[in-house]
């Protein structure tokens, strides 16, 4: 029988231009990727990505900068994509840019490339062969792993043989027998394959006044709700703030006006939100109530109410050290916050920001992005779900449709990207979408 022909993978055009990018744009950068022996014109996977390489390769050799006129001539008439496409993926960089994370990962994708043409014949064949037993085929296999194991996995344990089978027998029955958690929008929850997981780590992404800090307010009031304990740290807005969100979405009355207009609320108001303060006071429901948060801090919190949703809004304004409010490293910040969800098996919500400078008059309409979101290759690394929000009349308040918030996927783990769901939001009560609120019995007061 014929073997099939092996097949290309589809390259990371993405990533691969923000690696260019640093070229282009750095000179320090452009030493560290040249002098990086793993790193050649073969490692892009996109053909014009090693045209560009080549040309700063030549560049470098002799002694000349980077400039638009000299790469053109450097070029040789051949096709890199014209100027244009170079201006494109110089528009992908960033000033302190993650660049280690998108070598990796670019380094993985040759890496795959390299495994894809010359191990797997070797494997078909190996499969195809009738007089092929077990211990061949985990030999075939334990030879990639040992290959993959020297080339990206730092010298890190790999499983082989029987233990590798035996191993993910395991994963995959830990993963059945686990209680699906979700986040209580059931037009969201119908499309998750894992849900809110201990050890998981969800991104809510938005620009401001998009709804990304309502939406997680509505999630947390949902999950005290159901009885989850959770902790939520509204490090952007306040904890009043965020009690505002979580009474306004819960009984349709802000605290503002509970607290301003008291005496001459309607009765029916009063009631609901001393009925719904009552209720959610004997919830699981923690509010950090400081604006600062560092990390010995969120291990206090852990240790104390011992959550199984953490929610942090803004992830970027968590800090290592409380004093040194300047001090922050969102690539080890994201790092370490994999580490805890992990060791206090928490599932954590986070929420990081769109970058303004994607909202052009060009591309002011489009939704959300991976892209777009600030550091964004450590988030998506770190995250195994991310949920862009846009919101039409935060852009346009003249708008004549409903005022309405939309919530994709942009990444899920093992699970379909791309779908959305949208629904009304109500900016006066914090409110998002038709819910309804668990049975609360009456409290006397």
């Amino acid at each position: 029988m014929d073997k099939p022909n092996p097949k290309l993978i589809k390259p990371n055009i993405f990533n691969e231009q923000v690696v260019l990018a640093n070229m282009l744009k750095s000179a320090k950068s452009l030493k560290k990727i040249l002098s990086d022996s793993a790193i050649t014109s073969n490692t892009f996977l996109a053909v014009r990505h090693r045209i560009i390489f080549l040309i700063l390769e030549k560049l470098d050799k002799k002694g000349l900068s980077y400039n638009e006129d000299t790469f053109v001539v450097e070029s040789e008439n051949t096709d890199f994509g014209k100027i244009e496409y170079l201006r494109e993926i110089e528009s992908k960089f960033e000033e302190n840019q993650n660049l280690d994370h998108h070598l990796k990962l670019l380094k993985q994708d040759a890496l795959k490339q390299q495994l894809l043409m010359e191990k797997l014949p070797e494997l078909e064949k190996l499969l195809y062969d009738e007089k092929s037993n077990a211990d061949d085929i985990y030999s075939g296999f334990s030879d990639i792993l040992l290959n993959v194991k020297s080339k990206v996995t730092g010298g890190k344990k790999l499983l082989y043989g029987d233990e590798l089978v035996t191993g993910y027998k395991k994963f995959l029955k830990d993963r059945a027998e686990r209680p699906f958690q979700g986040c209580y929008f059931s037009e969201i929850d119908e499309k998750l394959v894992s849900g809110l997981f201990p050890g998981g780590i969800t991104t809510v992404a938005a620009l401001s006044s998009h709804g990304k800090s309502t939406f997680c307010g509505n999630v947390v009031s949902r999950l005290a709700a159901h009885d989850i304990t959770t902790l939520a740290c509204p490090l952007e807005e306040g904890a009043y703030r965020q009690m505002d969100k979580i009474c306004g979405a819960g009984a349709k009355v802000r605290t503002e006006d509970v607290i301003k207009h008291y005496k001459t609320m309607p009765p029916t108001d009063k009631y609901e939100f001393l009925k719904f303060l009552n209720f959610i006071s004997q919830k699981s429901l923690v509010i950090y109530p400081y604006p600062e948060m560092c990390w010995k801090d969120l291990i206090w919190a852990l240790e104390s109410c011992k959550p199984q949703v953490v929610m942090i809004d803004l992830f970027e304004k968590i800090v290592e050290v409380r004093d040194d409010l300047d001090q922050k490293n969102i690539s080890q910040n994201l790092d370490y916050l994999q580490y805890l969800v992990q060791e206090y098996n928490f599932h954590a919500i986070i929420t990081a920001q769109i970058k303004r400078d994607k909202l052009n008059e060009r591309t002011k309409n489009k939704r959300p992005t991976v892209e777009a979101i600030k550091n964004s290759g450590k988030y998506y690394e770190a995250s195994d779900l991310v949920l862009g929000l846009f919101r039409p009349k935060a852009i346009n308040a003249d708008d004549a449709g409903p005022d309405e918030v939309e919530i994709s996927c942009l990444k899920q783990r093992n699970g379909k990207i791309n779908w959305k769901v949208t629904y009304l939001f109500n900016g006066e009560y914090s409110f998002i979408g038709n819910y309804s609120k668990p049975k609360i019995e009456a409290v006397p007061f």
